[in-house]
């Protein structure tokens, strides 16, 4: 087997050991087997309606139903018993005992002995599938077979099986109008099954293409029909307008105008009609109506043998109903329960759903093999659809990102409170125990954070002498996390409909939760371009890496210029746009690139398959394809050239000279606008500050750093126009530039992000940078420092004011339509809700005080606050607070992204598997009927998202690093730390130290008054301590959960000493240790795990110094 995975000339390494999994897939088979009475085969809707035009073979100990059935359909007279005798000597004359079932690939054998055609028919989930071997049709002689739940049934009628007037005897699919049919075996033009292809010929008269000189003959001949004398061409015609055939229902021969009317296609991006400009855009769009059907539950599970398994549910409707199960059964009875008609349409809501509730109960439905509709990332499952009864599962943490022992305070009730229980005591035999309290290690106190576990002991000491009794615990405490989260569902739900009149649970997360309320209440028509893959090369017309490839190819070597998409774009001959184009003396020469998906190429797609982005049968985008490549060819003094993708595959791999071309090939780049997309700034750029005397160390925080952006920057609208030459300057430019630019030397703060080994730097070296080179004196050249990417313009012209140096630009999106009112009414609603909410400050007491407060914030915000609505409301300012900073993100969310799909249709398997359409990254089966696929789409245009705007997203994040750019940049070498919309630095009693506010977009201190920080530690991003004046101590290390286990060895202390041992070039490393509830996609099962990690320094976000300090590489 090993000799087979390898090439010959190959050879596999194995150094420790190696584990292999192989995935076996079965061919479709059928026979015999098990007891089949005909009342079980009624029940079968297919067999039941289906059964007077079946044959069923009757009930043996073998699995010769197949040889049966055939018998009977090459001689119907023949007695039972004879058929039955006929069928096993069928059986054996293709080597098959009684006891083997037939496989689909064992049909040829079948075929070779009966010298016929067999096709054999099953149901899928959408309709019938049917599988031909490659023998050669045998209309005289073909058979019909049906496959049903492992056993064959032979097909007396195929028409009244299949519900059709007509069969076709070549490729075996009904169709009820005598010239509505199409397929390669039978022509579409003259109808007649045997027509010969040729040199094609377009009718005049109706505009199709005839095969050859005999079809057009054929489709003329005039034929007596029910409404008069007409021939074919009489009745189909072609539209060229529109691109499709149509047929005239009311044919008159002294009408020579047609009734047709031209049907608009509509784009598959915007679904808007597809006119000659076409561009698309985000739309207005309704929201759905609010729905009270929602069913808030909760489980608890046993964990004894290291899997969570559930025991314990409760449920409650909108109305305060609840239901509840106790026992291994409860996730059982819970379906039972609510997968009827009563709870059709309803939503189901748990709290951290996606990496609990919902494992426990997708577990369950695979295992009763239904495959629910998922919704996940990564191991997240974010919702699932229960297509049965059109219920969805969705989690109230994507909607509230807190825990829920914090949700009363958070949204201000006090209706219940978060309880303790006992998790690990709970077992098998502890179900009915009733005694003594359990010792805390049960209920995990050392891994609770240190207010936690104060708290937890607190109420530990106070009833550690009661009785407990399991059964009352886990009723009353699973009933009240779930009251809980009712209740703080609802008072969030109650206080957006109250504000901007959406249902937040209509959507899966706060991100489409905000992007329905904006798309509903605040956006205008035709103001924010739809971006997708390539949406700016499709209307020059789209092309790939491998047409670019071919066209460069042959202009290399042929020695002519082809005018393509990545210089000059495409050109125009006739209607068309054609990939490649070229002029001389001696003619035109036009080039078109036929790649196998867009074009559905018949070689690589099966002509009866639909073609996923254009949602018409590959045969029809085909055709289309054909007949434009016929239209191009028409035009005088032109030549027309073309070539297949997977015939241009084959050469890249075969052809020598192709491989020498392509060994040094470069490819043009055309400009990406996701690349203009990068994250917030963040890095430490001092490991360790101590003050000195008359010294302080603040941290500042920006007030709402992105709603400030998104209320009062320009954003670009509308679409770009691209640029390729005849550049002006960088100023002059709206938008994004794809350029090679020149770093300074001796800039503290670089300005232009550069990713480098998957991180997000700041460099003034690229070579530097990417071989983190440690020398502070850089020595490298202009083109070896050069750094080459995509910006926003905004950056571009902050990086210019800092020395920065354009050496080329390659390509400009300028947009000449912008906007400074874009979000500000929808940051402007949520903000006066966020301010009205938190009511007064303290320090406002008399009623002129409160009219001052109106005024100032009115005159700073423009925001005239209701007097009337200023009043503490924690659910309304938490609601105000997430929709201000979740709106824009949803604006870059990717188009294609990995999807899970459950699959127990062995058909549909197959397609994932084996469909160009997809990429697979995993599959597994989960049990012998269900398995999880992921995928991708391997076209990214194939995928769909009527949401994405890269350009908002892109402009935010630029917009948010100058302003705090701008802060770091007066501060220099004082600033010590930043992240996204923070700083810590340092200053003496004569240094400047930023303005403080409490507006949108002001800095603010994040320490209380009078408060400063006294030493600073920092191992790089996202890892700092320090500790204040007041001796308050506070740790940031992400990754790694500062419990009261971890406190023991993580500190101030042990970060510094971490810090100082790198620095002097002797790292070492602090061990922790977490236990987590790891989600295994295999099964779904919920796995205890205990996690060990390491916190090390690893710094190489810039150069380090001896003292701690850092320089940006290349400084």
């Amino acid at each position: 087997m090993l000799e087979k995975l390898v090439q010959s000339n190959s050879e596999m390494k194995v150094e420790s050991k190696m584990e292999m999994v192989v995935q076996i897939v079965e061919n479709l088979s059928g026979g015999g087997g098990q007891h089949r009475r005909l009342s079980t085969l009624r029940k079968n809707e297919v067999i039941r309606k289906k059964l007077r035009h079946l044959f069923v073979p009757p009930v043996t100990d073998n699995n010769v139903c197949f040889s049966i059935s055939l018998a009977f359909l090459l001689n119907p007279s023949l007695p039972m018993d004879e058929a039955k005798k006929v069928g096993k000597q069928l059986h054996q004359s293709v080597g098959k005992s009684e006891n083997e079932k037939v496989a689909l690939s064992d049909i040829v054998k079948f075929e070779q002995v009966t010298k016929s055609k067999i096709v054999v028919f099953w149901r899928t989930l959408d309709g019938h599938q049917h599988y031909s071997s490659e023998t050669e049709p045998c209309p005289e002689k073909t058979y019909y077979l049906y496959l049903h739940e492992g056993h064959y049934y032979g097909i007396k009628n195929i028409k009244g099986f299949l519900g059709m007037s007509y069969v076709c005897i070549f490729c075996h699919k009904g169709y009820n109008r005598q010239n509505g049919h199409k397929c390669e075996h039978t022509c579409n033009v003259c109808l007649h099954p045997k027509c010969q292809k040729g040199r094609t010929v377009q009718c005049q008269d109706c505009l199709r293409i005839c095969r050859s000189k005999s079809c057009y003959q054929q489709h003329k001949v005039v034929t007596k029909r029910q409404k008069g004398n007409f021939s074919w061409c009489d009745l189909n015609k072609y539209c060229p307008e529109c691109n499709l055939e149509y047929t005239i229902t009311q044919p008159n021969a002294k009408k020579k105008k047609t009734q047709h009317k031209c049907l608009t296609k509509k784009c598959d991006h915007c679904r808007k009609p597809l006119t000659k400009n076409h561009q698309c855009f985000i739309q207005p769009e309704q929201v759905q109506e609010p729905s009270e059907k929602l069913i808030f539950y909760d489980f608890e599970t046993t964990q004894e043998n290291g899997f969570h398994e559930a025991n314990y549910v409760c449920a409650m409707d909108y109305g305060g109903e609840c239901w509840t199960s106790h026992g291994e059964s409860c996730v059982a009875d819970f379906f039972d329960h609510f997968r009827q008609e009563k709870y059709r349409g309803y939503t189901f809501i748990a709290h951290n759903a996606r990496g609990f509730d919902a494992y426990l109960l997708i577990k369950y439905l695979v295992e009763e093999l239904i495959t629910p509709k998922l919704i996940v990332q990564g191991s997240k499952v974010m919702c699932f659809e229960d297509k049965h009864f059109s219920q969805r599962y969705i989690d109230s943490l994507n909607f509230l990102p807190m825990k829920l022992s914090v949700l009363p305070s958070a949204l201000g009730f006090d209706q219940g409170k978060k309880g303790h229980f006992p998790h690990f005591f709970n077992t098998t035999k502890n179900q009915n125990y009733r005694g003594p309290y359990p010792e805390p290690h049960y209920y995990g106190a050392d891994s609770f954070m240190p207010k936690e576990r104060e708290e937890f002991f607190e109420w530990y000491n106070s009833v550690k002498n009661g009785v407990f009794d399991f059964r009352k615990e886990i009723a009353e405490y699973c009933k009240n996390d779930v009251v809980i989260l009712k209740e703080a569902c609802l008072r969030f739900r109650k206080e957006l409909i109250a504000t901007v009149e959406v249902d937040p649970f209509r959507s899966v997360t706060i991100a489409g939760m905000c992007m329905a309320i904006y798309r509903s209440r605040f956006l205008t028509k035709d103001t924010l371009a739809l971006t997708y893959p390539n949406c700016y090369i499709q209307p020059q017309k789209a092309h790939s890496k491998e047409s670019l490839e071919w066209l460069e190819y042959v202009s290399a070597t042929e020695g002519i210029h082809i005018q393509h998409a990545l210089n000059a774009g495409e050109h125009k001959v006739g209607d068309h746009m054609v990939d490649g184009f070229s002029s001389s003396s001696k003619g035109c020469v036009g080039f078109e690139f036929l790649g196998c998906y867009h074009h559905a190429c018949l070689t690589c797609y099966k002509p009866e398959e639909m073609h996923q982005t254009r949602k018409i049968k590959c045969k029809d985008v085909h055709k289309e394809c054909l007949q434009k490549l016929e239209n191009l060819k028409r035009n005088d003094n032109f030549t027309l050239r073309s070539i297949w993708e997977h015939d241009w595959i084959n050469q890249k791999k075969n052809d020598s000279k192709v491989k020498e071309f392509m060994s040094k090939y470069k490819a043009p780049e055309r400009l990406n606008p996701r690349e203009a997309l990068y994250g917030g700034r963040t890095n430490a750029l001092c490991l360790y500050h101590k003050t000195q005397e008359n010294e302080k160390i603040h941290y500042y925080d920006f007030t709402s750093l992105y709603p400030f952006v998104n209320k009062t920057k320009v954003y670009p609208t509308g679409h770009p126009t691209i640029i390729f030459d005849d550049f002006q300057s960088v100023e002059k430019y709206f938008g994004l530039i794809r350029a090679k630019v020149f770093p300074p030397h001796g800039l503290f703060h670089p300005v232009l992000p550069y990713r480098a080994a998957g991180k997000l730097m700041f460099p003034l070296c690229r070579t530097c940078c990417e071989t983190e080179s440690k020398q502070m004196d850089c020595q490298h050249s202009d083109d070896e420092r050069a750094l080459t990417g995509v910006w926003t313009s905004v950056e571009m012209v902050k990086a210019m004011e800092k020395g920065y140096k354009v050496a080329r630009l390659f390509e400009v999106w300028h947009f000449e339509k912008r906007s400074d009112t874009l979000f500000s009414e929808y940051v402007n609603t949520f903000l006066k809700g966020k301010q009205e909410a938190s009511g007064y400050p303290e320090s406002i007491e008399t009623d002129a005080e409160k009219e001052r407060y109106i005024q100032d914030y009115e005159e700073h915000e423009k925001i005239k606050l209701n007097q009337d609505n200023i009043k503490v409301n924690k659910a309304k300012r938490s609601l105000c607070k997430l929709a201000l900073n979740s709106l824009w993100g949803k604006f870059a969310q990717r188009a294609n992204p990995s999807n899970s799909t459950l699959i127990s249709e062995p058909e549909q398997f197959i397609d994932y598997v084996f469909s160009p359409k997809y990429a697979v990254s995993n599959l597994m089966f989960l049990n012998d009927d269900v398995a999880l696929v992921q995928w991708k789409y391997k076209d990214d245009s194939s995928s769909r998202n009527t949401n994405e705007n890269i350009f908002i997203a892109a402009f935010t994040t630029a917009y948010a690093r100058l302003e705090l750019y701008d802060v770091m940049d007066k501060l220099q070498e004082r600033a010590l730390y930043h992240d996204t919309d923070s700083v810590i630095f340092v200053s003496g009693p004569k240094d400047w130290v930023p303005e403080t506010g409490d507006f949108l977009g002001q800095l603010t201190n994040e320490l209380s008054q009078g408060d400063h920080i006294v030493e600073y530690v920092s191992g790089g991003p996202k890892l700092y301590g320090y500790r204040t004046v007041q001796n308050k101590i506070c740790m940031k290390v992400k990754g790694i959960t500062l419990n009261h286990t971890n406190r023991q060895s993580v500190s101030l202390k042990s970060l510094t000493d971490l810090v100082e041992n790198y620095v002097d070039k002797n790292p070492s490393e602090i061990p922790t240790t977490a236990n987590q509830i790891t989600r295994v996609k295999k099964g779904f099962h919920l796995k205890n795990k205990v996690v060990n990690k390491q916190l090390r320094v690893v710094y190489n976000k810039r150069v380090l110094c001896e003292n701690g300090r850092t320089l940006p590489y290349g400084y």
